[in-house]
């Protein structure tokens, strides 16, 4: 087939181990996102009579493989087999970094007679690659219930990087819909770089206004992801918790204004007197004269 070249030693005798597929050789495989992937391996066989191989396997990332432990190649010609690797926890290792996939054959017989020392040889090898996996979550708590106006609340915003590769989100603000509580927050400690697995919180105070009337508001929570590494793609994350503002009551209202007029200043005998006085010489300069 042509495939790949054996590593051949002086006691290979004309057969191979090759992977590769429609007579090109496979140097370079990816895993799937389920962690798996089929290797199609090759025994050429160019001897006239049949030999039975032993077969043996390096796992790349910790996987399970599955594949035949031997074979038996008739005289002039080739077997395929697959050999499937999986079990692979592709969120356990960095996003495109490599290890390789070796199987080994040896030759235990020949056309049904044991080899006395087995030693004849060949290996194939292909690099299996990691895929990257770019995921980034977005959660927000809030305080929950019912407030009153005036008093002081805090949202939780949590970012995780769920992905096998750095990620950074850009723009990651806080912003309200209700009328006296306008909120613009750009959350500048969650706009930064994320190892994979990596979690970043913020806690944020807010104050509701006294004035601020019964209503239910949403603060909203943002964050752009560019997961291409360019402005090809953008990815925006939306989150958003409820808040119920209780505003205040008609008494409460009614003590405002009664401890403003309290509060203003009596008047003094001296105003009372003038205001009297002003008070007669109005009256005396209104009656006709006789």
């Amino acid at each position: 087939m042509g495939l790949v070249d054996g590593d051949h030693s002086p006691t290979h005798s004309r057969w191979s181990v090759e992977i590769g597929e429609d007579g090109s050789a496979i140097e370079s495989m990816m895993l799937t996102e389920q962690g798996t992937a089929l290797i199609p391996v090759h025994i050429v066989n160019e001897n006239l009579v049949s030999i039975t191989i032993e077969l043996n396997y390096s796992a790349p990332f910790d996987a399970t493989i599955s594949g035949p432990e031997s074979i038996t190649v008739d005289g002039s010609s080739d077997v395929r087999l697959d050999v499937i690797i999986r079990g692979v926890d592709i969120l356990e290792f960095e996003g495109g970094s490599e290890e390789d996939f070796e199987v080994t054959g040896t030759v235990t017989s020949r056309q049904g007679l044991p080899v006395s020392v087995p030693g004849d040889t060949d290996s194939a090898q292909v690099v299996i690659s990691m895929p990257s996996i770019k995921k980034m979550t977005l959660e927000t708590e809030g305080p929950g219930g019912q407030i009153d106006a005036g008093e002081a609340i805090s949202i939780l915003v949590t970012l995780t990087n769920e992905g096998n590769v750095q990620q950074v989100p850009f723009n990651v603000q806080l912003t309200s819909n209700c009328v006296l509580m306008k909120l613009d927050i750009y959350l500048d400690g969650l706009d930064s770089r994320y190892d994979p697995k990596e979690v970043k919180s913020s806690q944020v105070s807010i104050d509701v206004p006294e004035e601020n009337p019964t209503e239910t508001c949403t603060l909203s929570v943002e964050a752009v992801i560019y997961p291409n590494d360019d402005l090809s793609v953008k990815i925006t994350l939306n989150e958003s918790t409820d808040v119920m503002v209780n505003g205040p009551t008609e008494s409460e209202l009614d003590i405002d204004v009664s401890g403003i007029t309290d509060s203003l200043p009596s008047p003094s005998p001296l105003f009372v007197a003038l205001a009297l006085l002003s008070t007669a010489r109005l009256r005396t300069m209104r009656q006709p004269k006789s």
